[in-house]
C-alpha cells in the first residue's frame, strides 16, 4: 500500500493536490488523469510537468453520475447544471437531450453538489455521485446519466519525488523532440525495435513556444530490464528532454 492509513486532508482544486504534497503538507496526492469516454485530464497532466510531480501507482474505479437536486425539484423544474467540467464531458449525451439547461462548471462534483443543496433552488442541479446525495440531502432526479455505462476514471498517485515499486510494469515519460520532420517517428521506432508497447501518447503545448509541444508517454515496460533501459538511453539521444515521471503497476 502506498496510502497510509492516517489523515486525509481534503482541497479543493488539482493543483491545490499537487501543492500539498510539493510542500510536505502530504506524503501523497491522489488525481484524476484519464477517463475512458471523456479523455484525459489536461490540467493533471500540465500539473505534473509544471511541478516535477512523480507519479507512485494508479487505481481505476467505475464512476456512476446521478443528477441531483433539492427536496421537490423534478427534471420539468431544471434550468441550470452545475458540475466539474469533465463530468459534464462525460454526460453529454444526457445533458443535450435537455437543450435549455444551461450547463456551468465547478471545482469538483462534491463542491457541485454541496452548493445546490445549500442554494436550495429548484431550478438548479448537480451532476455528481450517489454518496453526494445522502451526504447533502438531496434528490436523485435520474441516476447513471453518464454516456457510458462501462464509465471508468484512472486515478494518480503522485509523490514529491521518484518511487519506483517492486513488480512496476507501467513507465511514464515526459519528453520534447526537435521541431523537425521524422523526429517522432525515429523515437517511436526506438520503442518498437525494443519491444516496447507504448499504451498512451499525450500532446501537450511548451509554454513559450508556440505550435511545438511535449509528450507524455505511459509505456508497458519495467525499467528494471536492461532491454528497457538500453530503449530508455537511445530515446534520450533523440529527445531534446527527457524525464522519466514514475513506474507503477498498472490497474488496466
Amino acid at each position: 500500500r502506498l496510502l497510509p492509513r492516517g489523515n486525509i486532508v481534503y482541497v479543493k482544486t488539482f493543483q491545490a493536490v499537487v501543492s500539498a504534497v510539493e510542500s510536505g503538507l502530504c506524503r501523497f496526492g491522489v488525481l484524476p488523469i484519464e477517463n475512458s469516454s471523456a479523455g484525459g485530464v489536461m490540467e493533471v497532466y500540465d500539473l505534473l510537468r509544471r511541478y516535477g510531480a512523480y507519479i507512485a501507482g494508479e487505481y481505476v474505479m467505475p464512476v456512476r453520475h446521478c443528477l441531483l437536486g433539492v427536496k421537490g425539484a423534478e427534471l420539468c423544474d431544471i434550468r441550470h447544471v452545475y458540475s466539474h467540467s469533465q463530468a459534464l464531458m462525460q454526460c453529454r449525451d444526457f445533458l443535450s437531450s435537455h437543450p435549455s439547461w444551461e450547463c456551468l462548471p465547478e471545482v469538483n462534483t462534491a463542491v457541485a453538489a454541496r452548493n445546490i443543496a445549500q442554494r436550495g433552488d429548484i431550478t438548479c442541479a448537480a451532476v455528481a455521485s450517489k454518496e453526494a446525495a445522502e451526504l447533502y440531502g438531496l434528490e436523485i432526479l435520474k441516476e447513471n446519466i453518464n454516456e457510458q455505462s462501462g464509465n471508468y476514471t484512472r486515478f494518480i498517485v503522485v509523490a514529491p519525488r521518484p518511487i519506483f515499486v517492486r513488480g512496476a510494469d507501467k513507465l511514464s515519460l515526459f519528453l520534447s523532440l526537435p521541431h523537425v520532420s521524422g523526429s517522432l517517428a525515429g523515437l517511436l521506432d526506438v520503442f518498437a525495435e525494443a519491444g516496447i508497447n507504448l499504451v498512451k501518447i499525450e500532446s501537450r503545448p511548451i509554454r513559450k513556444k508556440n505550435w511545438e509541444y511535449y509528450f507524455y508517454i505511459d509505456a508497458a515496460a519495467d525499467i528494471t530490464n536492461p532491454c528497457v533501459r538500453a530503449a530508455m538511453a537511445e530515446a534520450e539521444q533523440h529527445a531534446e528532454y527527457l524525464e522519466v515521471l514514475g513506474a507503477c503497476k498498472s490497474s488496466i
